[in-house]
């Protein structure tokens, strides 16, 4: 597969390597947006019914929103299974543990490159 060279094309292909490498426990939709305001978030994760939805703010540069979709999908392996679980996870260990794991072998495990290919 050639590489994307549209900003949006780049998010969704690592998006698309990073399903189909982690397992989340409820599937995640990605949603790319330009977001401004005072309150700029670069991304964020919540819980929409029985799916995750993953928030990329398109309005950074291409190597902020990489990392910001590496983070967030840290969230998304991290939120909890339960039902009745709506709140959303904070930084803490399952987080740092998910986000480590997807960083590890992102930069330094080849998953840059394999990410071009799915």
């Amino acid at each position: 597969m050639p590489r994307a060279l549209r900003k949006r094309d780049r998010i969704a292909q690592i998006f698309d390597w990073l399903v189909s490498e982690f397992p989340t426990p409820m599937p995640v939709d990605l949603k790319m947006r330009k977001r401004r305001g005072k309150l700029k978030l670069l991304g964020w994760v919540e819980r929409d019914g029985r799916r995750l939805s993953l928030h990329i703010n398109t309005r950074a540069p291409l190597y902020v929103c990489v990392d910001t979709v590496l983070h967030e999908f840290g969230h998304a392996m991290s939120w909890p299974a339960s039902r009745l679980e709506n709140s959303k996870p904070d930084h803490d260990e399952t987080w740092a543990l998910a986000y480590g794991r997807i960083y590890a072998v992102y930069h330094d495990g080849g998953g840059r490159l394999r990410s071009y290919r799915v």
